[in-house]
């Protein structure tokens, strides 16, 4: 993103009240949490969909994955912002040799564990902003243009 684009999406923020970054904020709760976030989504919200093991396996790779790259930024991975989201899929690509498909999947299902957050009362995510969904990594330029997100069906 551009520094000026950049720029005026922070004018437009300051003029409606809106935070460029909104999940800033729940950080710090998130790290003095002795609840996992992650364990409550795989075990309230996808195992009760009773998914495939496979299925199982992968967000559980996926969350570790996650977790490790999220341990280098000093921020909760429950709380990351787009250039968390832009570094992580240079990650996967750069360092892990991923192609740009199976980072799309990836963000595809921190996405899901995202809008299931959403979807939960005890989680303080707001529908309305989603990382995962607004990174625009010029190797996913044509994903992101097309995909539309759906809410999960759980």
């Amino acid at each position: 993103m551009s520094d000026e684009l950049s720029e005026a999406r922070v004018s437009i923020a300051e003029a409606f009240g809106k935070e460029i970054d909104p999940l800033s904020r729940y950080d710090e709760a998130f790290c003095d949490l002795s609840a996992d976030p992650f364990e409550v989504f795989l075990k309230d919200t996808l195992r009760e969909r009773e998914p495939a093991v496979a299925t199982v396996e992968a967000y559980e790779r996926l969350i570790r994955q996650w977790r490790a790259y999220m341990d280098q930024t000093e921020r909760h991975p429950a709380c990351p912002n787009e250039a968390h989201v832009r570094g992580f899929v240079q990650h996967c690509i750069d360092s892990r040799g991923n192609k740009p498909g199976t980072a799309r999947t990836k963000l595809r299902r921190l996405s899901a564990i995202l809008r299931a957050w959403q979807l939960d009362p005890v989680f303080p995510h707001e529908r309305g902003y989603d990382p995962f969904v607004r990174v625009s990594d010029p190797r996913l330029t044509s994903w992101a243009c097309q995909w539309t997100p759906l809410l999960p069906s759980w």
